[in-house]
C-alpha cells in the first residue's frame, strides 16, 4: 500500500510538510522540507569555442542567483546561456533547477530530461529529476534516477538521501534507512539525512531513535522547523504532550506559514480525544493553506469520528477535488464509498468508485489498493480479498490487515451484517497499526457499538 498506506503516520511525522504532502513545494523560504536543496554545481564540457565560454559565464551567473534563492533571475540567466549555446546542459540543469524551486513541475522535468539527453554522465541532473518525480508522485521512476546517479556518483549523498525519501514513501521503510545511513556514513554533518532517517524511525515506531536524529537534525541547523515539528510528533507519541506543543510552537516561530504543523498539533490532539481542539487544528492549517489536502483529509475523519458524516464526506470530496491523481487521492475515494455508503447512498457509491477506478489508468493502480476498490464494488469475495493481503514484509503485511478488515467490516456493517461487521473490525484494532486512518476509523466504530 505504500505511499498512502503511511499517510498518517506521514502526517504524524511531518515527511510531508507542505503537505504535509508531496505536493509541490511551498515553504516560504522556497526550500523542500523533505528532500533539500542540491546545489548546482558547474562545470564546463570540454570545448575550444567562443560560444561555449560565453554560456558557461552566463551559467556561473545563474548559479550564483540560484544560491541566493533568486530563482526567477538564475532562469532569466540561463534563457540567455541556451540562446547563445543551445547545445550547454547545464544551462538546462539549472534553469530546470530553478524552475523545480518555482513549482514548475512540468516545466523543470522538461529541461532535465533535456540535460539529461545532453550529458547522460551528470549525476547532479538524476538527483533533481529524482526530486521533481517525486512531488508528482512517481517514485518509482525517481528510485530509479537515484540508481542512475549513484552508478554515476557511487559516493554522492544527496543520491542515497533522496532515494531514501523515495523508498520510504514506496513503504520500503528499512531500505531507506539503509540509505539515510549510508548518506550520514558519507556525509556526517548531512543535516536533511538525519531529519529523514528520524521520520523513517518514527513510521517504524522507533521513537527513541527518531527523537535523537531530530535533535541531531537541530543541532546542525537550529532553523529548521521541520526538525521540531517532526521531534514534537515523535513526543506526542510518546505520551510527552508537553514537550511535544513546545516543539510545535518552535516550528511556527521559525515558520509561521507551516500548515504542517497544525495538522500534526490536531492529530496530538485527535489522538488525546480531544476532537474539538483537533478540528480547531485543522481548520486553522486550511486557514494558513486552504489547498492543503493533508487538512482537509483529516478533518474529513475527524468529522466523521465525531459522527458527523455528510460534513466528513464533503471534506474528503474537496480533497479528492485538489489532490492530484496518486495513492493519496485513491485512498479518499475509499473512504467516500464507505460515507455514501452510510448515507443510503450506496448505488452512487458503487457508480462513481467503479469509474474512478476504470479512469485511473495512469499512474497505474498498485495491486493492492486495485483490489480495495475491487472488493468494495462487489468484484472481489471477501475471502479472496484478505488473503491477497500478503505483502513479503511482515510490518508491511500487517497494514494491508488492518486496511483489509477494516473495509470488510464496513463493507459487512452497512451491508446489515452487524456482528460480521464489528468482528472484522475487532481484526483491524488487532493489527496496533495505530498510525492508519483505517485502524482509527474502526476504533470510534467499535466504540459507537
Amino acid at each position: 500500500m505504500r505511499l498512502r498506506r503511511q499517510v498518517e503516520a506521514a502526517l504524524d511525522t511531518l515527511l510531508f510538510a507542505g503537505y504535509v504532502g508531496l505536493a509541490p513545494i511551498s515553504p516560504a523560504n522556497g526550500a523542500s522540507p523533505v528532500f533539500g536543496e542540491y546545489l548546482p554545481i558547474l562545470y564546463e564540457v570540454p570545448r575550444n569555442a567562443q560560444v561555449r565560454q560565453m554560456a558557461v559565464r552566463q551559467v556561473a551567473q545563474a548559479n550564483e542567483k540560484f544560491k541566493q534563492r533568486d530563482f526567477e533571475g538564475a532562469m532569466a540567466d540561463c534563457d540567455k546561456a541556451i540562446s547563445i549555446d543551445p547545445t550547454y546542459p547545464l544551462a538546462y540543469y539549472v534553469r530546470g533547477a530553478a524552475k523545480h524551486r518555482k513549482h514548475l513541475l512540468d516545466a523543470a522535468l522538461e529541461d532535465l530530461d533535456h540535460a539529461i539527453r545532453l550529458d547522460p554522465k551528470y549525476a547532479p541532473a538524476y538527483i533533481d529529476r529524482a526530486w521533481v518525480r517525486m512531488n508528482q508522485y512517481d517514485f518509482d521512476k525517481a528510485i530509479s534516477d537515484c540508481n542512475m546517479a549513484l552508478q554515476l556518483s557511487p559516493k554522492n549523498p544527496a543520491a542515497y538521501n533522496n532515494r531514501g525519501v523515495a523508498r520510504r514513501e514506496e513503504g520500503e521503510v528499512n531500505a531507506a534507512i539503509n540509505d539515510f545511513d549510508q548518506a550520514i556514513a558519507l556525509d556526517s554533518g548531512y543535516e536533511l539525512a538525519y531529519r529523514n532517517r528520524a521520520a523513517a524511525e518514527a513510521q517504524k515506531g522507533d521513537l527513541d531513535s527518531a527523537i535523537a536524529d531530530s535533535a541531531r537534525a537541530i543541532e546542525l541547523d537550529p532553523k529548521d522547523a521541520v526538525a521540531y515539528a517532526d521531534r514534537g510528533t515523535a513526543k506526542s507519541k510518546r505520551g510527552d504532550f508537553a514537550g511535544a506543543l513546545i516543539d510545535y510552537d518552535r516550528a511556527l516561530q521559525l515558520n509561521p506559514k507551516y500548515s504542517g504543523v497544525y495538522v500534526a498539533r490536531g492529530t496530538a490532539k485527535r489522538d488525546r480525544g480531544d476532537l474539538e481542539g483537533a478540528l480547531v487544528e485543522y481548520n486553522q492549517a486550511l486557514q494558513v493553506d486552504p489547498k492543503n489536502t493533508f487538512a482537509l483529509r483529516h478533518l474529513g475523519v475527524a468529522k466523521e469520528l465525531k459522527g458527523d458524516f455528510n460534513g466528513a464526506l464533503s471534506e474528503l470530496i474537496r480533497a479528492a477535488e485538489l489532490a492530484p491523481p496518486s495513492r493519496f487521492n485513491d485512498y479518499d475515494q475509499f473512504f467516500i464509498w464507505v460515507l455514501r455508503t452510510r448515507l443510503n447512498q450506496r448505488d452512487e457509491a458503487d457508480t462513481r468508485l467503479g469509474q474512478y477506478l476504470e479512469d485511473r489508468k495512469q499512474p497505474l493502480l498498485e495491486p493492492w489498493i486495485a483490489n480495495i476498490g475491487q472488493f468494495l464494488v462487489g468484484k472481489l469475495a471477501e475471502v479472496d480479498f484478505i488473503a491477497s493481503a500478503n505483502a513479503t514484509d511482515p510490518d508491511e503485511k500487517l497494514g494491508e490487515l488492518c486496511e483489509a478488515w477494516y473495509y470488510a467490516g464496513m463493507k459487512r456493517l452497512l451491508s446489515g451484517d452487524k456482528q460480521g461487521g464489528l468482528d472484522d473490525l475487532r481484526h483491524c484494532t488487532e493489527t496496533k497499526k495505530t498510525g492508519f486512518f483505517e485502524y482509527t476509523l474502526a476504533e470510534a466504530e467499535l466504540a459507537r457499538s
